[in-house]
């Protein structure tokens, strides 16, 4: 058995203040406290395997029931990280003079950490990583996935949980194209736009995407149209797509789209800063659009006003065969701007 040795002062003060001198776990206030070692090992006084219990709660760490042990050090942990969190915003909140933040109800903590001894028990490892992701916990999470992955998952497991971790790039390239080839063949478009989507495939996700709906309308299949539709949009594929195109026109020298591009991401500062850096090319050019941005950027509102007024006195009103009515600017220099749709 391994001698307890003591916990540094500095360190135990940390502890106690983080957790307002109360267990982190049932977080009654004004119960005697004591600071367990989570792994169990007593001389391992590093803060992040300290966590602040009453009596009857490190009592449940030692018990074994059912579940195997009632608090094992996941469960600890996550009720620690979580009262932490509670414990500083409650403080910011009473600096601020704004309602505190109450965080998870222990009755709420309670239900997920039963929940996760069945999982535990069954040795469903795919499923604790998603619960602990759930949670917030990223460290528990990809413990849970190092288990799954070594217990010889299917590929779309092992698809799901890297892109579950954020780590797309550790797929084998084997497993994406088999699950690629099978729903391609399936025709199984909404499953292909998640699976490019788990991989980072912006492009072809959007196509699949498309793909499923229309498909889905085509069969009358309304509510699985608008299902897939609401979660593209909700997926904001056209932030990688602009940031693709930005990318291409800046590397191609193209200033109004790559502008263009900024400015659809909402990346005003940036756009500003791009728009200044090209300042010398810009007066060069002549191009009105990019000089109206120019004028904005510096602030020069005269100059910015004069463009804007001269602009209004060139709109001409056009007539096309289809009888549809546009309008355009009559420009003194042709413009070399590739054409995209009138965007």
């Amino acid at each position: 058995m391994t001698k307890r040795t003591r916990i540094p002062p500095a360190v135990q003060a940390r502890i106690q203040f983080e957790s307002d001198r109360t267990c982190c776990v049932c977080r009654t206030p004004g119960k005697p406290i004591q600071i367990h070692h989570i792994d169990g090992n007593p001389t391992n006084h590093t803060v992040e395997n300290l966590a602040v219990l009453c009596r009857d709660c490190h009592d449940l760490t030692m018990l074994r029931g059912t579940f195997n042990r009632q608090l094992d050090a996941d469960v600890v942990t996550l009720y620690r990280d979580d009262w932490i969190v509670v414990v500083a915003s409650r403080r910011a909140a009473t600096v601020e003079g704004e309602a505190a933040y109450n965080g998870t109800s222990s009755a709420e903590f309670a239900l997920a950490a039963h929940k996760l001894e069945i999982l535990k028990e069954r040795k469903q490892y795919g499923f604790l990583a998603m619960e602990y992701h759930r949670l917030g916990n990223a460290a528990l999470r990809d413990k849970y996935i190092d288990l799954a992955l070594k217990s010889n998952p299917s590929d779309l497991s092992v698809v799901f949980l890297r892109a579950l971790q954020g780590q797309p790039q550790k797929i084998p390239t084997d497993v994406v194209s088999r699950i690629i080839e099978r729903q391609r063949s399936a025709e199984d478009w909404s499953q292909l736009a998640r699976t490019y989507l788990d991989v980072r495939d912006w492009k072809n996700a959007v196509i699949s995407y498309c793909k499923s709906v229309i498909q889905d309308l085509e069969h009358e299949n309304v509510f699985s149209a608008a299902f897939y539709l609401k979660e593209l949009g909700k997926r904001k594929l056209f932030l990688p797509l602009f940031q693709e195109t930005y990318e291409k026109y800046e590397t191609e020298g193209d200033l109004w789209w790559a502008f263009r591009s900024l400015q659809e991401l909402e990346w005003r500062s940036e756009a500003e800063a791009f728009v200044l850096r090209n300042e010398q090319r810009i007066e060069q050019e002549q191009d009105p659009l990019m000089l109206r941005e120019l004028y904005a950027a510096k602030g020069d509102v005269d100059r910015f006003t004069e463009m804007e007024l001269e602009e209004a006195s060139t709109i001409q009103e056009e007539k096309g065969e289809s009888g549809v009515v546009t309008f355009k600017l009559i420009r003194k220099k042709p413009s070399r701007r590739k054409a995209h749709h009138r965007c």
